[in-house]
């Protein structure tokens, strides 16, 4: 891993994102609507954790720092929340200034997993959530930690994938892309 224009693949970490075996549910994911007079079984996914894997940094330093955690684990999405299955993530020019130490993560975010941009698929929708179903298309900004399996954010952080673009191709658009429209659009 090196900082430029490379992409991270979940692929990357030793095995696809979308294995099974990924991510270890730590605790039930079907159970019961309890409502007076209602019996109907609910996905209870938004609100388990789930175990998987991320780049960490383990010190300020080169790419040497990095290592590769097999048990990160991702907390439950909350009210308008939706947890994403990473399948790509941009590297930039921040996270190689995080990972020498002079760039913190701002507060909220794994300090020790960079990542700022990713692509990948709505794994779990939190309570009140109604702007994405799982197994939408998404990708992303988010302040850090991007470098895993998982990631919960507010439902309105995430954009839709257009139809016929990869993961990896919008794993480069929420920061660089964006950015530089942004920019084109104010000179």
């Amino acid at each position: 891993m090196t900082c430029g224009s490379g992409r991270w693949r979940a692929g990357d970490l030793g095995k696809s994102a979308a294995d099974p075996a990924d991510s270890v549910v730590k605790s039930a994911r079907v159970g019961f609507d309890v409502r007076p007079g209602v019996r109907r079984r609910v996905t209870l996914g938004a609100m388990t954790q789930v175990m998987g894997r991320a780049v960490r940094i383990r010190g300020a330093g080169g790419p040497e720092v990095l290592e590769l955690d097999d048990a990160f684990e991702t907390r439950a999405a909350g009210p308008g929340e939706v947890r994403v299955e990473v399948v790509a993530d941009g590297m930039n020019r921040a996270d190689c200034r995080q990972r020498r130490g002079v760039y913190p993560a701002p507060a909220g975010v794994p300090k020790d997993v960079p990542g700022l941009e990713l692509a990948g698929r709505v794994e779990a929708v939190g309570l009140g959530g109604t702007a994405w179903k799982v197994g939408d298309r998404v990708m992303a900004i988010t302040g850090g930690g991007a470098m895993a399996t998982h990631v919960v954010m507010h439902e309105r952080e995430l954009v839709a994938i257009p139809d016929g673009l990869g993961f990896e191709e919008a794993a480069a658009i929420p920061e660089v892309f964006f950015a530089a429209s942004d920019e084109l659009e104010r000179a």
